[in-house]
C-alpha cells in the first residue's frame, strides 16, 4: 500500500514517477546556498546535477527505487530525465532575452502547457507525441553571446518542483500550470521542427524540375500547394512563413509542413512528417513539381511534364526583358533572364480576429477560482468576470500603491489606473458577471466606511470635492463606455470644456484644478486625481468612439471575446473569498508626508498623502525593460500602414504592464491567510502576471481597433482580394479588376490607393510591361503572390472561430 510521505521533495518525486516520467536525485543547496557536492567550482549548476553519476542509465519511474533514493538523501532535489524515455521535453527560457526570442521563434503557437518559475526565468513543459520521423534532441538559442532559450530533451534532465535554486528561492508552479491542473500539451509545430528535423536538410525527394522555362521549375514558381498539389489536404495553421497542413483522411492536426525547408530553387517545400500521406515517403522533402509527379501521375515526371505544358506552364521567357550582348565573334546574342524577383511574406490585410481567453493564471488561486465559478454562474465568457475584478481591485488599491520603475524625484512611476471596456452584445451576459463581482466589493467599502469607492455617474466638477475627500481615489462604473465618452462636455455652453483634458489627466495623474463660480474658492484643485473606469460597448457602437487623435482611445484596455452558447446553470457563487481581498485592499493606506502638528493631532493641514513606492527586483526589471518594453518599441516600428494608430496603443502597453503588474502585487498580497510577506517589491513573477495581462489586451485591442476602423481603402482592397481568390487570378490589370467590379465604384482611379496597400502588403506587386515608344501609357498590371490562396483561406478559417473557442481549448496533434 503506497502511503502518503511527509517529505514533500519525495512526495512531488512519486507523483513525477507516477506520471511515467523517470526520475533522478540531485544534490541540494544547503544552508548557506551552496551545493552539496562540496565542490566550489559547480556555482552554476549548483542543485542542478545528479548524484549518480550513471544517472541517465538508472533513472527511474518505480515506487521502490524512488523511495530507497530519498531515504538515502532524504534533502535531495527532484530531477526528471528528459526526452522519449519520460514522454516529456523542457523549454527553458532565461532573461533578459528569452521571452522575446520565445514570441518570435513560436509566432504565437504556444499552447497552454504545464510551466514552472525556476530561479531566475520560467520553463515549459510539452510532451512528445507519437510518430515523430526523428527523435526530439536538445537545441540551443543564443541572443547574442547569452543563452535565450532551451529545448532539452534526450541526454538531459530538469530540475522540478519543490527543489531549492542557489538563489534561495524554490522552484514552484505557475498557478494553474502544475501537472495537478492540466496535462503537458504535445509539442508544438516550432518545437517539433527545432528538436526532430535531421540536422542537414533531407534531400529534395523526385524533384524533376531542370531548365529555368521547363514546366516543372514554371510549376514550382507559380503553382499553388493547396490548391494545385494537395488539394484534398487541410490547411491547419500558419506559423511565420510557414503552413502546417493535414494529410487526407485526417481529421485534424499537422502531417507536413510548408516553407520550413526549401526545395533547390528556393521555393518552398513540402516536408512529410511520416509516411501515413499515400504516394509520399515520410521524413522527405518535395518542390512543387516533385509532389505533384507523385501524386498525381504516379511519379512519371514525363507525363507531369506534358500535363502542366497543356496547362499553359513552361516557356515563359519575359521577352519584353531580353537584352543584348556582344558575342565573341562580334554579333548580338541574347542575355540569359534573370532570376524572378523573391516574394516577401504576405501580411494580413485585416488582423486576426481569433484572441486568447482571460489569462486566469495571472491571479491567486483563490480568485482564479471565483471568477471560474461566477463565468459558470452567468454562463459568460471568464473574461468578463476576470476584467471587471481587475478594474474593481484598481479601484479598491487606488492611489495607496506605485511602482517605481526609474530613481530619481521625476523618474519613471506607475500607479493601478485602468481604463477598461468590454465589448459584448446587450444580451451576452456582461452586466450580470460584472453585477457579482461589484457585491463583494460594494459590502467591504461599505464596511469600511467613509466615502463611496464605486460611483455609477459624475462629471469633472463633481469629481472634485470627492477626490477631496477620498484622495486614494474612486472607480467609476458605467453600462455603456459610448455614452461615458459622449457625455463629456454635454452641460457646457455649445459643448464645450475640459471634460476630456480631464480624462486624459486622469490617467497620467497630472495635477487638475476646477475653476468655478459656485465652489467656494472659485477653483477646486486635485493634485493626483485617481478615477478608474470600468465600462462596456455593443460591437454594433465601437465605430462611433471614433474621432479626435488625441491618444484617449489608446488609453483604453479593451476586451473583446467571443460570446458563448446561451446556457443556464444553478450554481450559485460564494463571494466570502473576494470580499475578504476587498477589505484587505482598502485595508492598505496612503503614505503621509510633510509635519505633523504635535500640539493638534487633528489638524493634518501640513500633511500630504500619497502612494506607497513599490520597487522592481532584478529579475522583473529584466522581464519589463529587456523584455516587455524592447518588444513593444519593435511592434510600434514596424506596425503596418493601415493600422498605424496601433502604434499608440504598443506605447501605452509598456506602462499598462506595469500597472498591471502593481495589481497583481496587491491581489498576492492580500491572499495570503497570515497577510505576512513583501510589501514593497513587485518581483518577476508579479511582473510575468502584468505582461501576461497586457498580452491579452493588446490581442483583444486589435479586434477593437479593427471593428472601429473606417478605411475605404481597406473595405475596398478587401474586395478586390476576394475577387482575385475566387477567380484563381495569377495576373490582372486594373482594367480588369473595374470592369468585374465597376459596381463599387465609379472611377478606374479609385481602385489605385486600394491596389497599392495590397501592394505594400505583398498580395500582388507590379508586372513589367513592355512600353510603346509612344503613345498612352498602358494601365497597371499586377501579378498575385503565389502564396495569396492558401493565406486568404488561412484568415478566412480564423474569421470563424467557433462560440465554443474559449472552453474547448484545441490541441494540435501530430500525424
Amino acid at each position: 500500500m503506497t502511503t502518503t510521505p511527509d517529505n514533500p521533495l519525495l512526495a512531488a518525486a512519486l507523483d513525477y514517477a507516477g506520471r511515467g516520467w523517470r526520475v533522478v536525485p540531485l544534490h541540494q543547496i544547503d544552508a548557506n546556498n551552496k551545493c552539496s557536492c562540496g565542490n566550489p567550482g559547480c556555482e552554476s549548476s549548483a542543485g542542478k546535477h545528479p548524484r549518480p553519476n550513471d544517472w541517465q542509465k538508472i533513472a527511474s519511474a518505480e515506487e521502490p527505487q524512488v523511495r530507497a533514493w530519498w531515504r538515502q538523501w532524504p534533502g535531495a532535489n527532484v530531477g526528471v530525465a528528459l526526452g522519449s524515455a519520460s514522454g516529456v521535453v523542457a523549454v527553458d527560457i532565461d532573461p533578459p532575452g528569452g521571452e522575446a526570442f520565445l514570441l518570435n521563434l513560436a509566432a504565437g503557437d504556444l499552447p497552454e502547457t504545464v510551466e514552472m518559475f525556476t530561479g531566475k526565468g520560467r520553463r515549459l513543459i510539452y510532451a512528445v507525441p507519437d510518430g515523430l520521423e526523428h527523435d526530439p534532441k536538445t537545441t540551443v538559442f543564443k541572443d547574442g553571446k547569452e543563452e535565450a532559450v532551451r529545448l532539452q530533451s534526450t541526454g538531459g534532465q530538469c530540475v522540478m518542483p519543490p527543489s531549492r535554486h542557489p538563489s534561495g528561492r524554490d522552484y514552484r508552479w505557475a498557478v494553474g500550470r502544475s501537472p495537478a491542473d492540466l496535462d503537458p500539451a504535445p509539442m508544438p509545430l516550432w518545437c517539433i521542427g527545432a528538436m526532430c528535423r535531421p540536422k542537414e536538410q533531407p534531400p529534395v525527394a523526385d524533384a524533376g524540375a531542370t531548365g529555368l522555362y521547363s514546366p516543372g521549375a514554371d510549376f514550382n514558381r507559380r503553382g499553388d500547394w493547396l490548391r494545385d498539389v494537395i488539394p484534398d489536404a487541410k490547411l491547419d495553421a500558419k506559423v511565420g512563413d510557414v503552413l502546417r497542413v493535414t494529410r487526407p483522411g485526417k481529421s485534424g492536426g499537422c502531417s507536413a509542413t510548408i516553407g520550413y525547408y526549401r526545395a533547390k530553387d528556393g521555393t518552398p517545400a513540402l516536408y512529410v512528417f511520416s509516411g501515413n500521406w499515400p504516394g509520399l515517403d515520410g521524413g522527405k522533402c518535395y518542390d512543387k513539381f516533385g509532389a505533384y509527379a507523385k501524386l498525381h501521375h504516379g511519379g512519371d515526371f514525363k507525363a507531369a511534364a506534358q500535363r502542366l505544358a497543356d496547362m499553359n506552364y513552361g516557356d515563359k521567357r519575359p521577352k519584353a526583358r531580353v537584352t543584348t550582348r556582344p558575342s565573341t565573334d562580334g554579333s548580338a546574342e541574347p542575355a540569359p533572364p534573370s532570376e524572378p524577383e523573391a516574394w516577401e511574406a504576405i501580411v494580413p490585410l485585416t488582423e486576426s480576429t481569433s484572441v486568447p481567453k482571460f489569462p486566469l493564471e495571472a491571479m491567486p488561486d483563490g480568485l482564479a477560482k471565483y471568477c471560474r465559478d461566477v463565468a459558470e454562474s452567468t454562463g459568460t465568457p471568464v473574461d468578463y468576470a476576470g476584467v471587471s475584478l481587475l478594474g474593481v481591485a484598481s479601484g479598491l488599491v487606488g492611489a495607496t500603491l506605485a511602482v517605481k520603475l526609474q530613481d530619481g524625484t521625476d523618474g519613471w512611476r506607475e500607479r493601478p489606473l485602468l481604463y477598461l471596456c468590454v465589448v459584448a452584445d446587450p444580451s451576452a451576459g456582461k452586466t450580470p458577471a460584472q453585477s457579482a463581482v461589484e457585491r463583494p466589493a460594494t459590502r467591504a467599502s461599505q464596511k469600511a466606511g467613509g466615502p463611496p469607492t464605486f460611483i455609477t455617474d459624475t462629471t469633472v466638477e463633481a469629481l472634485a470635492p470627492l477626490l477631496k475627500k477620498r484622495p486614494r481615489g474612486v472607480c467609476l462604473t458605467v453600462d455603456e463606455i459610448a455614452g461615458w465618452v459622449g457625455s463629456f462636455n454635454q452641460y457646457k455652453a455649445g459643448g464645450k470644456g475640459g471634460d476630456r483634458d480631464f480624462w486624459l489627466s486622469n490617467w497620467t495623474g497630472k495635477s487638475w484644478t476646477v475653476v468655478r463660480k459656485n465652489l467656494a474658492e472659485g477653483y477646486s484643485s486635485i493634485p493626483h486625481p485617481f478615477v478608474s473606469v470600468l465600462g462596456g460597448i455593443q460591437p454594433d457602437r465601437l465605430a462611433t468612439l471614433a474621432g479626435a487623435d488625441d491618444g484617449f482611445l489608446e488609453r483604453i484596455l479593451w476586451s473583446y471575446p467571443d460570446r458563448l452558447k446561451p446556457r443556464t446553470s444553478r450554481k450559485a457563487v460564494n463571494g466570502t473569498i473576494w470580499e475578504e481581498v476587498a477589505s484587505k485592499l482598502l485595508g492598505r493606506a496612503m503614505k503621509e508626508v510633510g509635519t505633523r502638528n504635535e500640539e493638534d493631532k487633528s489638524d493634518r493641514s501640513g500633511l500630504t498623502e500619497c502612494p506607497n513606492d513599490l520597487t522592481l527586483d532584478a529579475a522583473a526589471a529584466d522581464v519589463f525593460f529587456d523584455v516587455w518594453c524592447r518588444r513593444m518599441d519593435r511592434e510600434a516600428a514596424k506596425a503596418a500602414e493601415e493600422l498605424d494608430r496601433l502604434k499608440g496603443v504598443y506605447a501605452k502597453m509598456k506602462g499598462y504592464a506595469a500597472r498591471l503588474a502593481v495589481v497583481c502585487f496587491a491581489l498576492r498580497e492580500a491572499s495570503k491567510i497570515d497577510g505576512k510577506g513583501s510589501v514593497s517589491v513587485v518581483n518577476a513573477e508579479d511582473m510575468a502576471s502584468g505582461i501576461a495581462l497586457a498580452e491579452y489586451f493588446l490581442d483583444h485591442a486589435k479586434r477593437a481597433w479593427n471593428a472601429m476602423a473606417n478605411d475605404g481603402r481597406k473595405s475596398l482592397a478587401e474586395v478586390a482580394l476576394d475577387w482575385i481568390c475566387r477567380n484563381r487570378r495569377t495576373a490582372f490589370s486594373r482594367s480588369d479588376l473595374h470592369t468585374a467590379l465597376r459596381r463599387h465604384v465609379k472611377d478606374p482611379e479609385e481602385w489605385g490607393d486600394p491596389l497599392r496597400l495590397l501592394k505594400n502588403l505583398n498580395w500582388i506587386r507590379y508586372q513589367d510591361q513592355p512600353r510603346a515608344a509612344t503613345g498612352r501609357r498602358p494601365t497597371p498590371r499586377f501579378e498575385v503572390n503565389p502564396e495569396a490562396f492558401s493565406a486568404r483561406e488561412l484568415y478566412k478559417q480564423r474569421q470563424k472561430t467557433p462560440d465554443s473557442a474559449q472552453t474547448t481549448p484545441q490541441v494540435e496533434g501530430v500525424a
